[in-house]
């Protein structure tokens, strides 16, 4: 009777393996995963940077500008912040409601060029009185501690009114 309980244990862990090997197997034959992103820290050309801070691990760099970036390890610019962002101050100089939008590379913008086409633009432009600011806080790469961590770190201090994950 116990033999026959871990028989059953043993089929069903078994079949669960094989079941998620299958499922690898289609998608990386079907080419169903996106491309690996390695982050590059080391060389002078791309947007990322060790940090110094052991739970984000590394940031992007202020004041970064390639014109040739290839928009995988590098961007045509980062705001003087080191956000994939327009230029912003820490102060809300227009009394704006300021949105602050944490994620990782799709808030980031991985593979687009122009900045206007980023999320945290494109929200921002659907107001049309001026009277918010998205900004971008996006990181390819973050996790959700990451996030928070990035957000405890840097977006505290732009004082956000409403922050989104």
């Amino acid at each position: 009777m116990v033999v026959n309980r871990w028989a059953k244990v043993l089929l069903a862990a078994g079949a669960a393996l094989t079941a998620v090997a299958v499922a690898e197997l289609f998608v990386r034959v079907r080419g169903l995963a996106p491309a690996f992103k390695a982050m590059v820290l080391d060389n002078q050309a791309s947007v990322y940077k060790r940090s110094t801070n052991p739970i984000l691990g590394f940031e992007l760099k202020a004041n970064y500008r390639n014109p040739d970036a290839d928009l995988n390890e590098s961007y045509p610019s980062t705001n003087a912040h080191g956000q994939r962002d327009i230029e912003r101050t820490i102060e809300n100089p227009k009394g704006a409601v300021r949105i602050l939008l944490l994620g990782d590379s799709v808030v980031e913008g991985h593979g687009i060029r122009e900045l206007d086409q980023t999320i945290s633009r494109q929200l921002e432009m659907l107001d049309p009185d001026g009277k918010s600011e998205v900004l971008n806080f996006g990181v390819s790469g973050y996790c959700t501690l990451a996030e928070v961590e990035l957000l405890r770190t840097k977006g505290i201090s732009f004082q956000p009114d409403i922050v989104i994950l």
